[in-house]
């Protein structure tokens, strides 16, 4: 199989769109399903997207909504968060807390055990199981074992790579594909002008 296209650097790309307030979007390539990497990349994701929201929308009140969305595919995945701002305020601000939040996650994989790591496994663990309780959840995890396994019955291989995940690989994780790896970066910036689904724009 072919691998999945990654941008060779990090790239930041200026929108100009008729919406109320800025937004900013930020894209990572992501570990393909089951490979190297994506069970601990999704605990610290979701670990720093949770700090982003908080510090964004509740504590400094800059956002109207923080979305993220963790896309794992058979060739490849992607990481992304997207930062709907309130009018005027400063796409660069939202960008300075999602590095500060990325630091903060793989500094706490790497020096210290990460909070309610064992209580976000075994969440996960009962999700996977829950989805086997019907007739059409037996019937898509069939499918995912032959296309991603390539043989069926292979659920109890995905649930030990989940119970080993540890905060140190996670830290690990976060800091290889979220802080090393190349990102897009896509800010939108209100033009009353400009279409409402946006164009690029010189920086």
């Amino acid at each position: 199989s072919l691998p999945p296209p990654q941008p060779v650097s990090a790239q930041r790309i200026a929108v100009a769109a008729a919406v109320d307030g800025p937004a900013v979007l930020v894209a990572w390539p992501a570990p393909a399903m089951h490979g190297d990497g994506m069970e601990e990349l999704s605990f610290g994701f979701g670990f720093f997207s949770g700090r982003v929201r908080r510090r964004l929308v509740t504590e400094k009140k800059i956002a109207n909504e923080v979305d993220t969305h963790y896309e794992r595919a058979r060739l490849g995945g992607i990481a992304k968060i997207v930062v709907k701002l309130k009018p005027g305020e400063s796409p660069d601000t939202a960008l300075g807390v999602i590095d500060e939040y990325l630091a903060e996650a793989a500094r706490l994989g790497r020096q210290w055990s990460f909070d309610h790591l064992s209580d976000y496994k075994t969440r996960t663990l009962v999700g996977e199981l829950g989805t086997m309780e019907g007739l059409e959840g037996r019937a898509q995890r069939i499918l995912h074992d032959l296309e991603m396994h390539g043989a069926a019955n292979s659920m109890q291989k995905d649930l030990q790579r989940i119970q080993a995940v540890n905060g140190a690989d996670v830290g690990a994780a976060v800091e290889h594909f979220l802080i090393d790896g190349p990102r897009v970066t896509i800010v939108v910036k209100p033009d009353a002008s400009a279409p409402r689904a946006g164009k690029k724009v010189a920086r």
